[in-house]
């Protein structure tokens, strides 16, 4: 976290480090004003860009920064609510070889946007849409033919539909997988994913009511840590 910082010091900070930034994380730095972020632009080496819960950045914030930054591969904006799909998939486009996305609690993330998101990162291996509630089922069958070893779930409306994409199509890569929450997530399909993703090893099902048998998920897999 970095809430003192403000956008005097962010620019100064800019200014001297501008041309050989590759990584920036200012995740949690509520006070640097949507212009300021907007400078990010200069940052033409910028590889890695952290913006969660960045509250200030805005719409127009993503299109300065997709107008110039082409080479990010990992970009977060977690918690980034004053922000358009259009916005969104502008920076996103621009940037066709990200490979690690966190979208989480970002209210506009749909199906709808999943699909875009799916048709312009073809190379996507981490993808976080945890408490992105109007993301259901549907929208997880777009990511089927992609190369994910994680995806986080929780607190989405995905339901036993999503669980078994999950299962028959992500299952030659997915590492770990978190449906925290996914109230409609139960035994069988949770058993399912268990059983055909043989390079799971991490599994995230705290709150799911319906998911009891604890054992027969440890049977099928000793080495698989399961969060409950």
């Amino acid at each position: 976290m970095c809430s003192g910082v403000t956008d005097t010091s962010f620019r100064v900070f800019l200014q001297r480090h501008y041309r050989h930034l590759s990584s920036l994380d200012i995740t949690g730095c509520y006070h640097i004003s949507s212009q300021a972020i907007s400078q990010l632009s200069l940052c033409s080496n910028m590889t890695a860009l952290y913006l969660g819960n960045c509250n200030q950045i805005t719409s127009d914030t993503l299109r300065s920064l997709g107008s110039k930054l082409t080479r990010l591969k990992i970009l977060d904006i977690r918690g980034c609510k004053g922000v358009s799909s259009e916005s969104v998939m502008i920076l996103l486009s621009a940037n066709p070889h990200i490979h690690t996305l966190s979208l989480s609690h970002v209210a506009m993330v749909t199906d709808g946007v999943l699909e875009q998101v799916a048709r312009t990162l073809l190379g996507l291996h981490v993808l976080d849409l945890s408490g992105c509630i109007k993301v259901t089922s549907m929208g997880v069958q777009y990511l089927v033919k992609h190369p994910i070893s994680a995806l986080d779930l929780g607190s989405t409306a995905v339901s036993f539909r999503g669980c078994c994409a999950v299962a028959n199509y992500l299952c030659t890569t997915l590492k770990q997988v978190s449906f925290n929450f996914c109230s409609d997530v139960n035994d069988e399909c949770i058993r399912k994913i268990v059983q055909k993703c043989k390079k799971l090893e991490r599994i995230s099902i705290f709150g799911c009511s319906y998911i009891r048998n604890f054992n027969a998920l440890n049977r099928l897999n000793p080495n698989l840590v399961l969060e409950i």
